[in-house]
């Protein structure tokens, strides 16, 4: 096993009956994100995909805009310190002061003081952008039932990119955000565009998620959860589709169901 993937002693109850045994467990640690030899930010996470993370995190940030700013990345994972050297304005790196530490929980998922940061991204909405309804229902169940930790576990959150027609990244971590800054920063790494991409999460969609997918222009959302109705305002804005309780035959499109077309 990795030393984010773990064997523990436990009792274990079935059947009425208690036996010593084992299973498989998560573990966290705190990553230490340092820009340009500054440390901003500290995120609670799974310590695995740590430069996929501190990239994704800076990406979903609005701090890094394009390929060609990120000047290299490397991380320790002895000493869980991600290092990301970037070539940027310095006020964009100044919209991280005093936002240090970043919890696996929903709370302090994002930093976005207001929604006028998201507009200001520098990106253009991808309107173009739509799927079939028998595809978001296809890959939201191959989704839903991907053999990963939380089938094994109960303990994590999952994320994927797709293209519409196939998944492309797969994630998990301890915090819902960082699975998903995690599959946005391969993407970044990777160079592709995202605002042409599919995302997947588990857990419901609130509104500092959505407003972190659409900091980076995603036009699609799908979840097995369900959305707030900040959340679908917020998509509603930005043109992008929420599909919720997505499960093999059925689904609701909370927003821009322009996007989900009806049949194959």
């Amino acid at each position: 096993m990795s030393e984010a993937i773990l064997s523990e002693e436990m009792i274990l109850f079935e059947g009425g009956i208690a036996t010593a045994g084992s299973g498989t467990v998560v573990a966290e640690k705190t990553l230490a994100i340092s820009v340009n030899g500054k440390q901003l930010v500290q995120a609670q996470c799974m310590p695995r995909e740590c430069e996929e993370l501190a990239v994704g995190f800076l990406v979903a940030e609005g701090i890094l805009r394009d390929r060609c700013e990120l000047v290299g990345v490397s991380c320790d994972p002895k000493t869980m310190e991600a290092n990301v050297t970037v070539d940027v304005p310095e006020d964009r790196l100044d919209q991280l002061e005093g936002k240090m530490k970043i919890t696996s929980g929903c709370g302090r998922g994002v930093t976005i003081d207001n929604i006028e940061e998201v507009m200001d991204c520098g990106k253009p909405f991808n309107l173009a952008m739509m799927m079939s309804g028998a595809d978001v229902m296809r890959l939201g169940y191959e989704f839903n039932h991907h053999p990963g930790l939380y089938r094994e576990t109960r303990c994590v959150h999952s994320a994927s990119l797709s293209d519409g027609e196939e998944f492309i990244y797969f994630a998990e971590d301890i915090g819902r955000h960082n699975a998903v800054d995690k599959v946005i920063g391969r993407a970044f790494l990777d160079n592709l565009n995202i605002c042409e991409l599919v995302l997947f999460c588990t857990g419901r969609f609130s509104f500092e998620m959505v407003a972190k997918a659409a900091r980076v222009r995603i036009p699609i959302i799908i979840s097995p959860a369900a959305a707030t109705r900040e959340a679908i305002l917020l998509a509603r804005r930005f043109h992008m589709a929420l599909c919720g309780r997505v499960r093999k035959g059925s689904m609701r499109v909370y927003s821009c169901d322009w996007r989900i077309t009806v049949g194959a």
